[in-house]
């Protein structure tokens, strides 16, 4: 389980490597895209070249975040299905941490009290697979406004 759990927390953790490489290298390439469109004399292959460099950027991030995103969805899953396997009833953070993430609450139970929790509307709402997409999307379609809107 232990080593399960470390794979877990590995692949999560290069998957959020990843998505803050491509972020910044996005956000330097949106830098290039508007010194190009603002500069008194842009250089044409330059100012055409980087937006379609861009979008092929946004191409591999989208599939880096998913790749990721299906990594971290296995890992969960592993877990859970070796924790109610060789653990439960003892042991359910993963099992519960599925409850949990559905919005649905939770009890958690020390010797002394008992604590109800449940996520919050917002963080029900948008994901952090959701929220990468939706950023990947931003900057695709800023590439894709520089390659229509620029001469």
């Amino acid at each position: 389980m232990r080593c399960n759990i470390s794979l877990w927390i590995y692949s999560g953790e290069q998957g959020w490597e990843r998505f803050n490489i491509m972020l910044v290298a996005n956000s330097i390439l949106i830098a290039a895209v508007g010194l190009a469109a603002t500069s008194q004399q842009p250089v044409p292959l330059f100012s055409k070249f980087t937006p379609w460099l861009g979008l092929i950027l946004c191409v591999l991030w989208l599939v880096l975040v998913t790749r990721s995103a299906e990594f971290a969805d296995y890992y969960t899953i592993s877990a859970r299905e070796i924790e109610e396997k060789y653990l439960a009833p003892d042991i359910v953070t993963i099992s519960r941490g599925a409850i949990f993430a559905n919005g649905r609450p939770v009890e958690f139970q020390d010797k002394d009290n008992s604590l109800t929790k449940r996520l919050s509307i917002g963080a029900r709402f948008l994901r952090a697979k959701g929220a990468s997409y939706l950023v990947i999307f931003i900057f695709a379609v800023f590439y894709l406004a520089a390659i229509f809107l620029y001469p």
